[in-house]
């Protein structure tokens, strides 16, 4: 089962997951994928966004794919951001 690295980060409303690897991924019918990023608007949705994301452009069923968090935490700045409409981080 494949794993892949996601980078979770806040922009306004949304939660911006960056896929490595995904940008140029090449398909098995010759398509190229532009782009490594997909977004979520809960926290508690960012796991299946980004296992629905890389099952879209991989053509791997999505109960095949686990995802493991990339600690980005050392460039956090200010207090963890809350999961609220309107909240917002500190840079």
């Amino acid at each position: 089962m494949p794993t892949y690295d996601i980078e979770v980060t806040r922009d306004g409303r949304w939660w911006m997951i960056t896929v490595a690897g995904l940008d140029g991924y090449v398909a098995a019918d010759g398509s190229v994928n532009i782009g490594d990023t997909t977004q979520a608007r809960f926290r508690t949705e960012i796991e299946d966004m980004a296992r629905d994301y890389i099952a879209t452009v991989t053509n791997t069923p999505v109960d095949d794919i686990e995802v493991q968090r990339v600690d980005t935490s050392r460039l956090a700045v200010g207090p963890p951001l809350a999961d609220t409409p309107g909240s917002s981080c500190r840079l």
